[in-house]
C-alpha cells in the first residue's frame, strides 16, 4: 500500500459472527483501524480482526477426564500441569512450617489422628447417579498435614472415613469458576492488543461467592460411618478455612484493602449472599 501510494483501504464487507450453544461462545469480527506498521512511514486504515471465545466443556467430557486421571493416579488437568498438581497433593515443606505455627489448627489434627494411631486414612469419593467419578486417598498427620493420591477405590489401602460428594456440584463449581470468575478470552491483533483491565474488587466478590459454593459442598457431602462424622466434618472445615484465610490476606494485599475494610466489603456480600437463593441453602 505505502508503494502504491496507498492510505485509504478499499471498500471491504466486515465478518461480524457470533455461535453460542451449550459448549460455549465464539465471536469473531473485523474493524478498520488507523495504524502505522513496522517501517511505514505513515498510518494507513487496514481491517483488524478480533475474536472473542469462550469455551466449557460438557459432563460427560469431564467424567471422563476424571475417571482417566483416577486410573492413571493424577490430578485432572493439562498435561503441563500433572507434575505440579502431584507435587501439590501435599504442603511443601514450607508451607508445612507455617500450618505448624498454627496451635489451634495442630491440636486439632492430633487429636483426630490420634484417635487413628497416629494417621487417618480418608477417601474423598465424587460420585455421579451412585458411580464413582473420582476417588481421592488421604492421609492426615502431625508431620505431613495431609497428603492425597488420585487412584481407583479398589486400590486404597485402608479406610477409617470415607466423604462422599456429588458430581452437579462440583461441576456447577467448575461452570461457576470459568465462565464468572475467568470469562471469555479476547483474542485481538499485534497492532491493536484490546487489554481487559483487572478488576480487584469483582474478583474479591467472586472468591466470596466461590467461598460459598465450596462451603456448599462441604456441607452436604455424606460421610461414612455416620458416627464419625462431627470430627471429619470438623477437620474438613478446618483445611478449607485455613486454605480460605491464606487466599484472604493475599488478595487483600493485592488490592491494598486492610483488615476493617475486609471486614465492612464481606459484611456487605454476607447480606447479599443471605437474600439469594445459594444464601438461604447455606445460612437456613
Amino acid at each position: 500500500m505505502q508503494c502504491l501510494g496507498i492510505d485509504e483501504f478499499p471498500n471491504a464487507n466486515l465478518i461480524n459472527v457470533k455461535y453460542e450453544s451449550e459448549y460455549g461462545s465464539i465471536e469473531f469480527w473485523e474493524e478498520i483501524k488507523t495504524v502505522k506498521l513496522g517501517k511505514m512511514e505513515k498510518e494507513v486504515k487496514i481491517v483488524s480482526p478480533y475474536m472473542k471465545i469462550w469455551i466449557f466443556p460438557s459432563k460427560e467430557f469431564i467424567i471422563y477426564e476424571m475417571k482417566k486421571s483416577m486410573k492413571n493416579h493424577e490430578f485432572p488437568g493439562p498435561s503441563e500441569e500433572k507434575t505440579e498438581r502431584k507435587n501439590q497433593g501435599g504442603p511443601t515443606e514450607e508451607e508445612r512450617k507455617m500450618i505448624k505455627q498454627d496451635k489451634k489448627f495442630m491440636k486439632k489434627i492430633k487429636e483426630i489422628s490420634s484417635a487413628y494411631g497416629g494417621n487417618l486414612d480418608a477417601v474423598i469419593r465424587i460420585v455421579d447417579n451412585g458411580q464413582t467419578v473420582f476417588n481421592l486417598y488421604a492421609q492426615v498427620n502431625e508431620n505431613d498435614i495431609i497428603k492425597m493420591e488420585p487412584m481407583l477405590p479398589e486400590e486404597v489401602p485402608q479406610e477409617d472415613v470415607k466423604i462422599e460428594i456429588e458430581f452437579k456440584k462440583i461441576y456447577d463449581m467448575i461452570f461457576m469458576e470459568e465462565k464468572e470468575m475467568k470469562g471469555a478470552r479476547i483474542e485481538s491483533p499485534p497492532w491493536d492488543k484490546k487489554t481487559q483491565p483487572i478488576q480487584k474488587i469483582k474478583e474479591t466478590v467472586n472468591g466470596i461467592k466461590m467461598y460459598f459454593k465450596v462451603r456448599d459442598i462441604l456441607n452436604s457431602a455424606k460421610i461414612y460411618p455416620e458416627s464419625k462424622e462431627k470430627e471429619t466434618r470438623s477437620i474438613m472445615k478446618l483445611f478449607f478455612n485455613m486454605m480460605m484465610e491464606s487466599d484472604k490476606d493475599k488478595n487483600n494485599q493485592e488490592i491494598g484493602m486492610n483488615k476493617e475494610d475486609n471486614q465492612d466489603f464481606k459484611d456487605e456480600i454476607l447480606k447479599d449472599e443471605k437474600n439469594s437463593i445459594a444464601g438461604k441453602v447455606i445460612f437456613g
